[in-house]
C-alpha cells in the first residue's frame, strides 16, 4: 500500500491511496479538538453516497468508518477520479478551450445538482437546502 497526503487543503486532512491495484483517496477528521460542525467526514460520506445514484457526477464510497481505531480519527475511502486541480477560477495553463469547457461542465453540473429530489435522496436532516 502507498500513501501520498495531498498539500494544500483548508480542513480535512487527505490523502491518495494505491492498493491493490486501485486508485483510492482517504479523507479523514483532523486529531484533537475541533468544532461540532466542522471536519464531518461523516456529511460527506454521506452526501456522496445519497448523490451516488443520482445525475450528480460523485466518486462511489468504498467505505466510512465513524471509530476512530483504524487511522485515529473517522475517516472514508473513496475511488480516486482523475483529473487536475486548480487553486485559482483562472484555470492557470489551460487553453481558452478547455477552460470553456470545463466552465460549461461546471454549470451543468450545478444544474444536476439542482435537480436532485433531496428528500428522496434522504438529505432531509441537512434543512431545507
Amino acid at each position: 500500500m502507498e500513501l501520498q497526503r495531498i498539500s494544500g487543503g483548508q480542513s480535512n486532512p487527505t490523502f491518495f491511496v494505491s492498493y491493490a491495484n486501485r486508485r483510492l483517496v482517504l479523507r479523514k477528521k483532523p486529531p484533537g479538538v475541533t468544532l461540532p460542525s466542522a471536519h464531518a467526514v461523516d456529511r460527506e460520506a454521506r452526501i456522496l453516497q445519497a448523490l451516488a445514484p443520482t445525475a450528480v457526477p460523485v466518486p462511489p464510497v468504498v467505505v466510512f468508518q465513524a471509530e476512530p481505531d483504524v487511522v485515529g480519527t473517522p475517516f472514508y475511502v473513496m475511488d480516486r477520479v482523475e483529473g487536475r486541480v486548480f487553486n485559482s477560477c483562472d484555470l492557470p495553463g489551460a487553453a481558452v478551450a478547455e477552460r470553456r469547457a470545463m466552465y460549461l461542465s461546471f454549470a451543468e453540473t450545478l444544474a444536476k445538482l439542482h435537480d436532485v429530489d433531496w428528500q428522496a435522496a434522504g438529505l432531509e436532516g441537512f434543512g431545507r437546502p
